[in-house]
């Protein structure tokens, strides 16, 4: 008996292994048909990304096409243009910025669009422009000219006080620029921050190229201006005042006197700050003597 089985394992031992040998193999074509279906899954779900996002980029394209600052219609119309619609474009940017898109090179159009946008229409996305200049910082093949950052600085410039300038200077090498703008730009944010107002107008003279194609780039410098002296003086000669500001007519000065309702007599100017007014209040005392009486020691 011991025999027979002894005689007979090595068939056992056969059988078992081909069935090990079968198992194995239905496991992994089963492992090898899930990876095939997954990567196809991944392929398809790929395709399908990237078809909404070159449909995105085109409607972005078709609505904010780039052009040079002479060209007319590469943007919308004067009545397309308003609030909604630039909250429309913007919420479209911020959706290409997220997460690991926000490094994606192939958004460097479209974030170049948005600043050429934000420069004819008065329009300012601040992350737009940290993010275009974060694409400079790590891909500079990406840097053809100097004119992208240029604008992203003057535009940072018009929202003083704010510390806008500082967070894109960080992003710069200034030994990538070519343009002599750079330097003149960086002074005269300097000028701007020490409130040396007569010196930074004729910086601002000296970069009348770079500055001319910015709607209301004068008129956002002599608005912080106005906001400096309006936190700093309680009272300025009008002569004093005036020479912070460019060239302009008597008229207009006096109506930014009057829109800031300080009073002007003679040559004096009187600022007021209503923030900084003191206002009485009549206090009524609602806690009565009696009230009083459970929590006074009595003898």
């Amino acid at each position: 008996m011991l025999l027979e089985v002894w005689n007979s394992m090595p068939e056992t031992i056969n059988s078992l292994k081909c069935l090990a040998k079968a198992i194995l193999t239905i496991f992994l074509s089963t492992y090898s048909c899930e990876s095939l279906f997954s990567t196809l899954n991944n392929v398809k779900s790929h395709n399908r990304n990237r078809l909404h996002d070159e449909t995105s980029l085109a409607c972005v394209a078709n609505m904010f096409p780039i052009g040079n600052s002479d060209d007319e219609g590469v943007l919308l119309s004067e009545d397309e243009i308003n609030l909604p619609t630039s909250e429309k474009y913007f919420s479209i940017i911020e959706t290409k910025l997220r997460g690991y898109q926000r490094t994606n090179p192939d958004n460097c159009a479209m974030l170049k669009a948005c600043v050429d946008y934000q420069i004819k229409k008065e329009k300012y996305y601040l992350d737009a422009n940290l993010a275009l200049l974060k694409l400079y910082q790590f891909d500079p093949c990406l840097y053809s000219n100097s004119e992208p950052i240029i604008n992203i600085l003057l535009k940072s410039i018009m929202n003083l006080p704010k510390s806008d300038f500082l967070a894109c200077t960080a992003l710069v090498n200034p030994n990538n620029i070519s343009s002599e703008a750079f330097n003149d730009i960086c002074d005269l944010h300097s000028l701007l921050d020490q409130c040396r107002f007569t010196e930074a107008w004729m910086v601002i003279d000296k970069l009348e190229p770079e500055i001319k194609p910015i709607k209301g780039f004068q008129q956002s410098i002599i608005n912080y201006i106005v906001y400096v002296v309006g936190i700093t003086y309680q009272t300025i000669k009008y002569s004093l005042f005036k020479s912070f500001l460019p060239d302009l007519e008597e008229d207009e000065v006096i109506h930014i006197i009057e829109a800031k309702e300080w009073e002007f007599i003679d040559d004096m100017m009187f600022i007021s700050d209503k923030s900084s007014l003191i206002k009485s209040q009549n206090i009524d005392e609602k806690i009565k003597f009696e009230d009083l009486i459970p929590v006074v020691p009595s003898d």
